[in-house]
C-alpha cells in the first residue's frame, strides 16, 4: 500500500538510492509515478507493505517501509533492487552510485563530488567540516528527517579525508 512519506511512522525503516547524475525535474516525476505503482503492489510473504517514496537533491531516491505493519523480508528488498536496476536501464540512471557524494550550500542548492576527489578539495578549503553533506545511510524516516543533511564532520564520509587543510 503507497502512502506519503509524511505519513508513515517515524520508525519506518529508509533505503536512499544515489543515481549518479542529476536528475531533471521531469525524469524524477516519472522516477516517482513508477516509484509508487510498484510500492502499491509491493509485498513480503503476501502481506502487503505499507511504503513510500520520495527525492531529494536531485539525486537520492527515498523509499520507505512501514515495519509496524509489514516487516520487509530479503525478498521483497530484493523485487526493490530488481525494480530500480530495470527502471535504470529503461531510463538510463544508475540508481546505485556509490563514489559520488551530495553536499549542499546554504541555499540548500546540491553539487556532487566524487569520492575521489574529496580529500583534494579539502585539503584545497573548497570544502571544510562545516560543508553540509548528505548521509545516504539513514536507517529511519526519523534519522532521514534529522539527521540526512550533516557537516562533513559528523558524516560517514568525513572518515576519507586523510589530511588537514593548507595554511
Amino acid at each position: 500500500m503507497y502512502l506519503p512519506l509524511n505519513e508513515l511512522d517515524g520508525s519506518a525503516r529508509v533505503w536512499v538510492y544515489n543515481t549518479k547524475e542529476f536528475v531533471s525535474p521531469e525524469v524524477i516525476r516519472v522516477i516517482l509515478e513508477r516509484t509508487a505503482d510498484f510500492i502499491k503492489k509491493w509485498t513480503a510473504h503476501q502481506n502487503d507493505l505499507y511504503g513510500g517514496c520520495g527525492f531529494a537533491h536531485f539525486r537520492h531516491l527515498i523509499i520507505a517501509v512501514d515495519e509496524t505493519k509489514a516487516a520487509a523480508s530479503g525478498c521483497s528488498i530484493d523485487s526493490c533492487v530488481h525494480f530500480l536496476q530495470d527502471l535504470g536501464k529503461e531510463l538510463d540512471i544508475d540508481f546505485f552510485d556509490r563514489l559520488n557524494y551530495t553536499f549542499v550550500d546554504s541555499t540548500d542548492q546540491p553539487y556532487k563530488i566524487s569520492h575521489h576527489d574529496l580529500d583534494e578539495a579539502y585539503q584545497q578549503g573548497d570544502i571544510n567540516d562545516q560543508t553540509l553533506f548528505v548521509d545516504p545511510t539513514v536507517k529511519t524516516l526519523d534519522e532521514f528527517h534529522e539527521q540526512f543533511i550533516k557537516p562533513l564532520e559528523h558524516s560517514f564520509q568525513y572518515r576519507f579525508i586523510s589530511s588537514v587543510p593548507a595554511s
